[in-house]
């Protein structure tokens, strides 16, 4: 069974593609960290949804949001233009879900921000 979850932040807009034979696909990159000792270790993941599902989901991957993926990880090999075998592991993504909010920042207006209520007194509160 090849099945890995990640939680990150998108690194960048994803971009909507098609393939020659019609296909859609959206390629996006998730940078998740996780602190060792006093050390931030980030690991960048490049990924990619296929389908209808990538039309679908492509205008909600936005860079600096928040998700959980999960999808089958894909081992590519190939040859540069200098002769060097390259390779690079990436993610065909099954699953996303859009953990944070509705924005990727909290500038007001955004969608995301959170007003506070002005204080209140016991007796204004009303039920």
């Amino acid at each position: 069974m090849n099945i890995a979850m990640i939680t990150g932040r998108l690194t960048r807009d994803a971009e909507l593609k098609s393939t020659n034979n019609g296909v859609y696909y959206s390629k996006f990159s998730i940078a998740s960290s996780k602190k060792i000792k006093d050390k931030e270790k980030v690991l960048f993941m490049d990924c990619a949804i296929w389908g209808k599902y990538a039309e679908t989901m492509n205008q909600y991957l936005e860079k600096g949001k928040q998700l959980s993926v999960k999808g089958e990880l894909v081992f590519n090999s190939w040859e540069n233009s200098e002769g060097r075998k390259c390779s690079r592991i990436s993610l065909d993504v099954t699953d996303i879900l859009l953990v944070g909010g509705r924005g990727s920042s909290n500038k007001p207006g955004d969608g995301n921000s959170i007003n506070e209520p002005e204080s209140m007194s016991d007796g204004e509160i009303t039920f």
